[in-house]
């Protein structure tokens, strides 16, 4: 495919708000016939900055970039380019795994191919999602370069370049899908997201299940270079955070990676949700700890 030549327009920041630059509905990729556009929020000055993906959640079958409104501008306040993009969905009979993975991948790449351009330090990229969204951005750093994932295509002229990420911060993530599955038996007996993502039970695909799973992929080699912030609300009925964030966290620093877990006492699967950074009854907990960790982010 090919890309604009033209300049990208930015709009001013939302009143009251830090200077910041917000452009809109960049087209990252065409894949499959869909275009995939993504919202850029910088901050102002010549950078280059660090840089974080956004990546939102739903069950890998709803949601959309505009899940991060609020939440883009607060980055780039904090110094950080905030990219928060697209992907394709799954739905029944209709199973997106490898979509998925590739959306997101054209996501980093396209990052770091037009890094100067977008005053990115292509050295410095991050992601942050919820839910469905924190497991891609843990594939994406555990698994982003994995063979499995990687399909360079002539069309786009940063698909050879790396997708790692080299800081994650996955809310409320799923990231074992065999026992995402068992609980759902329970917990969601019409909505089973991951034989949806999946296109089928650990009985039928259980392959897929663990190239899926970020869990697997927890490595001494894939944990090399990144640093994790995972938090996760302890009322969650929608992920068992014990299974999933908990035990995922444990895997990490066997394999040696810096890990730094906020548990969010009495908190849903959907506290991120609540509003802005400042808004709802989690986000301000949650956010004291981002702005240290981005603080040191920014020192490396």
């Amino acid at each position: 495919m090919t890309y604009p030549n033209d300049p990208l327009t930015h709009s001013s920041a939302p009143s009251g708000a830090q200077q910041i630059e917000i452009t809109r509905d960049i087209l990252v990729a065409v894949h499959g016939g869909v275009e995939l556009k993504a919202d850029l929020y910088s901050p102002a000055g010549p950078g280059p900055f660090p840089a974080i993906i956004l990546i939102f959640g739903g069950g890998w079958q709803r949601g959309s970039k505009e899940q991060w409104l609020k939440w883009g501008p607060f980055f780039a306040e904090q110094g950080v380019v905030a990219f928060a993009i697209s992907y394709r969905l799954s739905a029944p009979g209709k199973p997106s795994l490898y979509e998925s993975m590739d959306d997101v991948r054209s996501g980093v790449q396209y990052l770091r191919g037009r890094a100067a351009e977008l005053k990115v330090d292509p050295e410095h990229i991050g992601g942050m999602g919820v839910s469905a969204g924190g497991h891609l951005v843990a594939m994406l750093a555990l698994a982003g370069d994995d063979k499995a994932f990687i399909h360079p295509s002539p069309n786009e002229p940063y698909s050879s370049l790396p997708a790692k990420l080299n800081v994650a911060i996955p809310a409320a993530g799923i990231f074992d899908m065999i026992q995402q599955w068992e609980h759902d038996l329970l917990s969601r007996t019409n909505d089973n997201i991951t034989e949806k993502y999946l296109g089928g039970t650990p009985m039928s695909h259980r392959e897929l299940f663990y190239l899926s799973s970020p869990l697997y992929y927890a490595s001494t080699e894939n944990a090399q270079g990144t640093q994790w912030l995972i938090p996760y609300g302890t009322y969650d009925d929608v992920v068992d955070h014990q299974a999933q964030s908990i035990t995922f966290s444990q895997h990490l620093k066997r394999a040696g990676a810096t890990v730094r877990q906020i548990p969010l006492l009495g908190a849903n699967h959907f506290w991120v949700a609540d509003g802005g950074p400042d808004e709802g009854q989690y986000n301000p907990t949650f956010v004291a700890d981002l702005k240290l960790f981005l603080r040191n982010w920014l020192t490396w």
